[in-house]
């Protein structure tokens, strides 16, 4: 890749998110074009995207998503320092402008993640349930401001500049973003100003940006021009929560799946019988769900996987005015369209698998794959080539086979690029 790729060379982007333009930042948006392939001097024409750790260098990490734009984010925010907490909130809210079909700020889901300095294995949910009401409240960007404040290493203002930046200068629309947003064509240039604005005033203000205080009215006055009724109360009171997920222990390992009442107890009950030898790991995936998501590990071993869903593409379709904002429908749970998994030996703190899916049978699915790669042993592609086909159900997958941070070595990766899907090694 081009030298002046080298994130050493933009430090003023992400170290002093409040300086704007300039040769730098012109700089960062071609590395992300041409590290996303999006360049055809930089790109591969594989139909699935798999990878592992190089020999030399020092390893800071991988970093997946069906969105090429965030998983360049991610590996950009690795790089510069940041851990698996930075990444992953930089990471989603890059998706809200690049893929907000399923990933926009209007979007709910739940994040699991493991922090080795607390050695906290939890799961993140962020849901509207409040089913009484027609739109719910804006959940993704509370959520990431939980996420980054529980274990990041960054401020929240160098986390969001990202997103803004890319939502106010313009991207390379992918395949993904085409395929939910016909009126867009591959490869056309989208810009999105009141999403940028949007971002900028959460970078500026963080929770203040959006759910308190002047963010809250603001917010609360565009969506009565858009005939929608929010309450500050609302705003204010929505949060995410933190819960214990759903584990399953086997050997010397933990997996760990969603929380047992937003759906995770099916999936972990599964990959027992997978591990006793049910063989559960026939046929191939079983489509998308309109949902999306992402995965991230760092040298010391921190990790976060993430599922999002607007319920439909853009949600209700109900854009509020001005901000860039599509709504999405309260949730009913139990949470179908997204399954995470985690696999960590406890005993000494070390991550072997990290994993989502995004497909209508997702926690069936996302249990075929840990299967294959896991118990079976199985190499990414030969993963890829029985489980997915022409699938263009989401996912994503970090597998350390002697585990994280000791043998990065060990490491592997795998998505689904017939979905957009991609992955990267940083190191």
């Amino acid at each position: 890749m081009n030298s002046l790729c080298n994130f050493k060379n933009i430090p003023s982007f992400i170290h002093k998110s409040n300086r704007r333009g300039g040769v730098r930042q012109r700089t960062f948006l071609s590395c992300l074009l041409c590290a996303a392939g999006l360049l055809t001097a930089c790109g591969t024409a594989d139909s699935y995207h798999s990878g592992i750790t190089s020999a030399g260098g020092k390893f800071a990490g991988i970093a997946v998503a069906d969105d090429s734009h965030a998983t360049l984010v991610g590996k950009e925010v690795l790089k510069a320092g940041g851990n698996a907490f930075d990444a992953a909130a930089a990471m989603a809210l890059t998706m809200s402008v690049t893929l907000p079909s399923r990933a926009g700020l209007g979007a709910g889901g739940v994040c699991q993640s493991f922090n080795p300095s607390s050695q906290k294995r939890q799961a993140l949910v962020f849901f509207d349930e409040n089913t009484k009401e027609k739109y719910a409240v804006p959940a993704l960007p509370r959520a990431m401001i939980a996420l980054q404040a529980e274990a990041g290493r960054w401020r929240w203002e160098q986390v969001v500049a990202p997103s803004e930046y890319v939502a106010k200068t313009g991207f390379v629309a992918n395949r993904p973003y085409t395929l939910d947003n016909k009126k867009i064509k591959d490869e056309q240039t989208v810009v999105d100003l009141p999403l940028a604005a949007s971002l900028a005033s959460l970078r500026a203000n963080g929770v203040q940006g959006l759910y308190i205080g002047k963010g809250a009215k603001a917010f609360m006055s565009s969506a009565e021009q858009s005939k929608v009724a929010f309450t500050e109360a609302r705003l204010r009171d929505f949060l995410p929560k933190w819960i214990d997920a759903e584990k399953a222990e086997y050997g010397n390992d933990t997996a760990y799946f969603l929380p047992a009442e937003i759906g995770g107890n099916k999936a972990a009950s599964d990959f027992i019988n997978a591990v006793k030898g049910k063989d559960n790991s026939s046929g191939t995936l079983s489509g998308s769900s309109k949902a999306t998501g992402l995965a991230v590990v760092d040298a010391k071993g921190g990790a976060v996987v993430c599922v999002f869903s607007m319920g439909e593409p853009f949600g209700t379709g109900k854009e509020v005015i001005g901000t860039g904002v599509f709504l999405s429908a309260p949730a009913k749970l139990p949470f179908t369209k997204g399954a995470t998994m985690m696999v960590t030996n406890d005993n000494v703190s070390e991550i072997k698998y990290v994993g989502y899916m995004a497909t209508k049978n997702a926690g069936e699915d996302l249990v075929k794959v840990a299967d294959k790669l896991m118990i079976k042993g199985q190499k990414p592609d030969e993963v890829f080539t029985e489980s997915v086909g022409k699938s263009w159900g989401g996912f994503g997958a970090i597998y350390c086979a002697d585990g994280l941070p000791n043998y990065p070595e060990t490491c592997r990766f795998i998505t689904n690029k017939n979905v957009g899907g991609y992955g990267a090694v940083i190191d």
